[in-house]
């Protein structure tokens, strides 16, 4: 008997191994096993461009996962990961073509579900990529030998433009065609709302929405340090379970979100975020960035433009993890209970001698936020997010320069006393 249960034990056992081998095998070749699918060599032969497939094309209709990778001999340059929307149709060599130039190599991808996407990818490791709408797919196949060199010229000016760029000016709203949210929610589209601090710190939202079925998904909590224009973000739900990477490229006047490595959820669902899309800033935001980042309160403005400066910058405050913490000193301890508490700082510190005993039975955030806006009431940019946060939603606050550009020799007699006091009691 004994010897019947070893037997069956052990045949069970060796079922579930080759089950386990099996999926593993199927999880593999589905999702991870890199085919080489094409090449293309530069005509001198010093550079070899391979396309690869990432794994197989989702069923039954989704997208296929594929790589560019770029080799000077046999030492790799660079690689771009993309996702190919072709009617669930595989990576192939006929989804790209090929144009070899001086100093990049210019690849355009073609699919059935997509506007065609050019990937230029430089000899020094630099890349870019856009997506074409048919008018300017048109004019790249008409340009002739001298605008293939100004487009070169382009790419690289401004890659190179982007060494010490602050990109505190991308923060606010954009979208395709420049929709606003409210459109967004009648017609379908995507929406991105981000908040990027003066040290290139990225946080923001994604926001999808059909139009017909009003289904809408959501990547939140997105974050990522902004380098050469660009980060990655790796993404675990879209409010519909499925998972992915987020490319996020910042251009001149554009931002491009790239969906790549997308994972559909184990229920099957057909739905979520997925695809390449430029935004432009939307059309109500741009107003309001405006005046939010370029100037603060002043003295002659209405009640009606004081209450909508207000309104503009209120995302800013409420972002911030000190909001709740200090709408309740406002309300409990000063007794405001109005916009007040975003018109003007907190003390008067530019113009009055405080003592220690003044500061002493204050909260310590208080302490440690007028402390700072010494600092914010001559421009200072905060690399802090919260800072940031909190500053950027006083309406009498205007960022005007970074930690690498201040001088703080601009503080009066009045600033420099009270902020020793408040150094030393600052211990939030």
């Amino acid at each position: 008997m004994k010897i019947i249960m070893k037997f069956v034990l052990g045949f069970v056992a060796a079922i579930f191994i080759i089950i386990a081998v099996f999926w593993g095998s199927f999880i593999y070749v589905s999702n991870y096993k890199i085919t080489k699918a094409d090449t293309s060599v530069s005509p001198d032969g010093t550079y070899e461009l391979v396309l690869q497939a990432v794994g197989q094309a989702d069923f039954p209709f989704g997208s296929a996962s594929g790589r560019l990778v770029l080799y000077e001999g046999k030492s790799r340059i660079s690689k771009a990961d993309f996702e190919l929307f072709d009617d669930g149709r595989s990576i192939r060599s006929s989804i790209w073509e090929v144009t070899w130039h001086e100093d990049f190599v210019e690849v355009i991808l073609s699919g059935d579900e997509q506007f065609d996407e050019q990937i230029i990818l430089y000899f020094d490791g630099k890349k870019e990529r856009k997506q074409l709408t048919d008018e300017e797919f048109v004019k790249a196949e008409d340009a002739d030998e001298s605008g293939v060199a100004d487009s070169q010229t382009v790419y690289a000016s401004e890659s190179e433009s982007w060494q010490n760029t602050n990109f505190m000016e991308y923060s606010g709203y954009w979208s395709c065609e420049g929709k606003t949210h409210e459109q967004i929610l009648a017609e379908g589209g995507i929406e991105l709302s981000c908040t990027i601090t003066g040290d290139n710190q990225f946080s923001g939202t994604l926001y999808s929405q059909q139009e017909i079925t009003e289904r809408f998904a959501t990547i939140e909590d997105i974050s990522g340090k902004i380098e050469q224009a660009e980060f990655y973000f790796d993404y675990t739900d879209d409010e519909w379970g499925n998972s992915g990477t987020l490319h996020i490229q910042f251009l001149s006047d554009s931002i491009y979100v790239e969906v790549l490595n997308v994972k559909n959820a184990a229920h099957g669902s057909d739905y979520g975020i997925s695809g390449a899309f430029e935004l432009i800033r939307e059309k109500e935001d741009i107003a309001e960035n405006d005046i939010a980042v370029d100037s603060g309160y002043h003295s002659s403005w209405t009640e009606e433009e004081m209450i909508s400066a207000v309104g503009e910058r209120s995302q800013y405050y409420k972002a911030s993890a000190y909001y709740s913490e200090i709408i309740d000193y406002w309300e409990n301890v000063r007794e405001v209970r109005d916009i007040s508490n975003v018109m003007e700082p907190l003390f008067e510190t530019d113009r009055k001698y405080y003592t220690k005993e003044e500061f002493e039975s204050e909260p310590m955030l208080v302490i440690h936020l007028a402390k700072n806006e010494i600092y914010a009431r001559h421009g200072y940019i905060f690399a802090d997010k919260d800072l940031h946060n909190y500053f950027m939603g006083c309406i009498w606050y205007s960022p005007i320069s970074d930690s690498a550009n201040f001088d703080d020799s601009i503080f009066n007699e009045y600033e420099r006393a009270n902020l020793e006091i408040l150094a030393d009691l600052d211990t939030y």
